[in-house]
């Protein structure tokens, strides 16, 4: 049976090649050389990576411009573009800015949560040490109080920013996806860390290298600062597609 609209068929057939393009191409692991020499690639790295180096410096939208950049890149890796993409101001402020958004909504419990540990536990513990105090007459013992309790609450701030921080590429990854109320739906995340662990531990490590290596630029001097701020979030970008990547051959993502 033939089509009598030979344009409906074209654009059916355009339609259904732009669509795949647009899919994900699943991958077995992560290949972490590939994404430290990730930034290097494409004829005009340098210059990308330098104007990136220089956004960050624009009062106020200078981050989210980054942000945007970051998710775009992502965006690019999972679906096998592995060309490091130049900034692209309009878009990347326009994308950035619901992205920053997201991240936003995401780590506001989490601050809260800091904040209600910290502060309530040692005004909590004071209070107690001070009933205590008042009543035995023992300084000492009101004292004491205090301070382990404020020992115990700053424990449990630090295991709680300890874990934000090793769920981050996880949380990460799905904000850029899209997804907004990530923190108040761990289970998908925590199905993919379980199945997943291996490829999540090398995300883990390859973010903290990209970290640490963005560091040492911003300690070394300006110069190195433009360089080593946007390989580390072009490096983190594509850890996290190449993530996004083998949860899909796994078929713990959509």
């Amino acid at each position: 049976m033939t089509d009598d609209n030979p344009k409906a068929a074209a654009s059916s057939a355009l339609e259904g090649r732009e669509n795949n393009a647009l899919e994900i191409v699943p991958r077995k692991r992560i290949d972490l050389e590939a994404a430290l020499r990730y930034p290097f690639s494409g004829d005009d790295w340098i210059s990308t990576l330098l104007i990136a180096g220089v956004v960050p410096f624009i009062p106020l939208v200078g981050i989210i411009i980054l942000i945007g950049w970051q998710s775009r890149m992502f965006d690019q890796i999972r679906r096998g573009d592995n060309t490091l993409p130049a900034i692209e101001f309009s878009t990347d402020l326009s994308t950035g800015f619901g992205v920053f958004i997201r991240m936003m909504a995401n780590m506001l419990p989490v601050l809260v949560a800091l904040l209600l540990i910290l502060f309530g536990g040692v005004v909590a513990t004071g209070a107690v040490g001070t009933v205590v105090g008042n009543v035995t007459g023992n300084e000492a013992l009101s004292t004491t109080i205090f301070l382990v309790g404020s020992i115990f609450a700053y424990g449990a701030a630090m295991v709680l920013v300890l874990g934000a921080n090793l769920i981050a590429p996880e949380i990460l990854r799905r904000i850029y996806r899209g997804e907004v109320w990530v923190i108040t739906n761990p289970k998908p995340s925590i199905v993919a860390i379980k199945n997943a662990y291996p490829a999540y531990g090398i995300a883990l490590l390859g973010c903290l290298i990209a970290n640490v290596l963005g560091g040492v630029g911003v300690f070394a001097c300006y110069v190195g600062m433009i360089l080593s701020i946007p390989y580390c979030y072009a490096v983190i970008a594509n850890i996290l597609g190449q993530l996004d990547q083998v949860l899909i051959e796994n078929r713990l993502t959509n």
